[in-house]
């Protein structure tokens, strides 16, 4: 899977079809998102009848990935309060962001307000980004005092969407020279093109 090589590692997981738990379960699923494979992780899914929440979270993405975020909901829905962690909220959020849903994504960021990292404030940042809401996504960046790389890269995407090349400017330049990487240089330069200032 990491080597891009999914179909190997499905034809793997079905060769050894008695051997499973929720790992390789999340594996195949896994792998099923990645090549937009709808019927084999289907069938796994309604063939499990229980599972670990990194299961469930695996179960969430993939049916985001393929656009059936009833299913995903449902999922979420049904997964007791005590047992949900980040990577749940972060994996609802992002199915809702796949799909156009960015206003349910921040409204379940906000619900959850205790259950936040720097994926998930990212994922905020990017729904923000996505409708234009510069209030909640500027409370946010002024609420947080560090971040990793990507929560900064994201940082920066969304002063380029709303025009604010200026703080745009100002995080980039506020990032240590070893911690920026490609997708800081790619934002930095989409926020310059996105406002006109090209050269």
């Amino acid at each position: 899977i990491d080597n891009n090589q999914n179909e190997k590692a499905i034809s793997l997981y079905e060769q050894y079809n008695g051997k499973h738990n929720d790992i390789t379960n999340s594996l195949f699923i896994k792998a099923c998102t990645n090549i937009g494979d709808a019927d084999k992780g289907i069938k796994l899914i309604k063939s499990t009848t229980d599972g670990s929440i990194e299961f469930i979270n695996s179960v969430i993405n993939f049916y985001g990935k393929i656009g059936d975020v009833n299913n995903a909901v449902n999922t979420f829905n049904n997964i007791p309060e005590n047992k949900k962690n980040i990577v749940t909220i972060g994996a609802m959020m992002n199915c809702f962001i796949d799909n156009n849903q960015n206003e349910k994504a921040i409204s379940l960021y906000e619900q959850y307000n205790g259950k936040h990292n720097d994926i998930t404030n990212s994922l905020f940042i990017k729904a923000c980004t996505n409708i234009g809401d510069a209030d909640k996504g500027i409370k946010l960046i002024k609420s947080t005092t560090d971040g990793s790389i990507e929560f900064i890269n994201s940082v920066i995407n969304f002063y380029g969407k709303i025009g604010d090349v200026n703080n745009a400017v100002n995080t980039f330049n506020n990032i240590p020279e070893n911690k920026k990487n490609i997708v800081t240089i790619g934002a930095m330069m989409n926020c310059f093109i996105d406002n006109n200032q090209n050269e």
